[in-house]
């Protein structure tokens, strides 16, 4: 995929605009204990604080083993697990 697009209030909503990482396909998403949705894609991680409309992108540099995101998965303990 090549944006981003959520369901509520039944309403489609686009976000593709809004998110720099278009370029990049999605591969997964996950939603944390504190609301924040971190998006895997071919191109790092992201961190979207979507309450205050932040990004935050993380790569190999930040300590990632490859930038491509296969699975975001947050389980029960708030442990964030990335496969690559």
């Amino acid at each position: 995929t090549r944006g981003l697009t959520a369901y509520r209030n039944g309403k489609f909503e686009d976000y593709t605009r809004k998110i720099i990482f278009i370029n990049k396909s999605i591969t997964s998403i996950a939603e944390d204990k504190v609301g924040n949705l971190w998006i895997g894609t071919q191109g790092g991680l992201i961190r979207w604080n979507f309450k205050n409309q932040t990004f935050k992108t993380f790569r190999v540099e930040d300590g990632l083993s490859d930038d491509l995101i296969s699975k975001v998965y947050c389980d029960s303990q708030g442990t964030l697990w990335i496969g690559t």
